[in-house]
């Protein structure tokens, strides 16, 4: 009688771990990026997440268009708020300019991007001009760039994917805290 008990709690345990929900936003998202893109990359959490958005390879049926095909990249925008959500006609225009981009998770909102984590499934593209640094040990491509504002563009390669970061220098944020941000991820990959 002991072992059917044990059994059955043992079993009821694994049960309620299975339906439990993700501990916080950044592991809700890595849920929905391993379901579609395969890969279980790192996602900060420590800021505002407004929208994660999935990118698709555009899908041709005998060289006509065939709309969505599969998933190769997302993006994460981490807001300095969240306050003033797009309105439903700024959503479609949104919807409607690429078709082959879609709102997995949060919302879009008017409020700047603090920061932009794209992440590529296969790797990622080279950053025209950047030097190569090192953080934590691994090689990052790192670029300053200053036009209406100030940024920090950072990619680096791990074994299975990519990330490509776009840090905006405003309100105090420095390069040193950009690469403070690429450094926890370095960290919790490797």
């Amino acid at each position: 009688m002991r072992k059917y008990i044990f059994t059955a709690v043992l079993l009821m345990l694994v049960f309620l771990s299975a339906c439990t929900p993700p501990s916080s936003e950044g592991e809700e998202i890595k849920q929905i990026i391993e379901k579609e893109l395969g890969i279980n990359p790192y996602i900060p959490d420590d800021d505002l997440i407004g929208a994660v958005i999935m990118n698709y390879y555009h899908a041709l049926d005998n060289n006509s268009d065939a709309g969505k095909g599969d998933p190769f990249q997302v993006e994460i925008e981490y807001k300095a708020s969240t306050e003033e959500k797009l309105d439903e006609k700024m959503k479609e225009v949104w919807d409607d300019r690429d078709p082959l981009r879609e709102v997995v998770y949060g919302d879009l909102y008017m409020d700047p991007n603090v920061c932009k984590v794209t992440i590529f499934k296969d790797g990622v593209p080279e950053i025209m001009a950047a030097e190569l640094i090192e953080l934590e040990g691994h090689e990052v491509q790192y670029q300053y760039i200053e036009r209406d504002s100030e940024a920090v563009i950072m990619a680096i390669d791990f074994e299975e994917y990519g990330y490509m970061i776009e840090y905006y220098l405003e309100e105090g944020r420095t390069e040193e805290d950009a690469q403070v941000f690429a450094e926890d991820i370095i960290r919790n990959i490797d």
